[in-house]
């Protein structure tokens, strides 16, 4: 599909004379993804799918952790595990307080 979007956009934003030929070669990866999409079997559109969320799926797992973070930081400090590096969440103004990971039961002091 991304292939599709080069040969439609390339030719058109390039201003030589020569790729304005290659201009409809862009439907050829075009139609070849609506076909695939249709394909039956594992190897049709639903596997492809599975496949691309396995991929993409801890990447967009991550973004949305970092910006829960974020949302979080007035309320909230958060530490990590130096032992097994889980992220913990502790509440801001506490002072010294002595935090427990509750993934591997370490136990270390930071100020809050």
């Amino acid at each position: 599909l991304l292939l599709s979007v080069l040969l439609f956009t390339i030719p058109v934003a390039l201003p030589i004379e020569g790729l304005r030929q290659y201009h409809l070669a862009g439907f050829l990866p075009l139609l070849l993804c609506i076909v695939r999409v249709f394909l039956p079997g594992k190897e049709g559109g639903s596997g492809a799918n599975e496949r691309f969320e396995a991929m993409v799926g801890p990447a967009f797992e991550k973004i949305g952790s970092r910006k829960e973070m974020r949302r979080q930081k007035k309320i909230f400090r958060f530490f990590e595990c130096p032992v097994c590096g889980q992220s913990l969440r502790v509440p801001k103004g506490k002072g010294r307080v002595e935090i427990t990971c509750p993934n591997c039961d370490h136990r270390f002091i930071r100020n809050t």
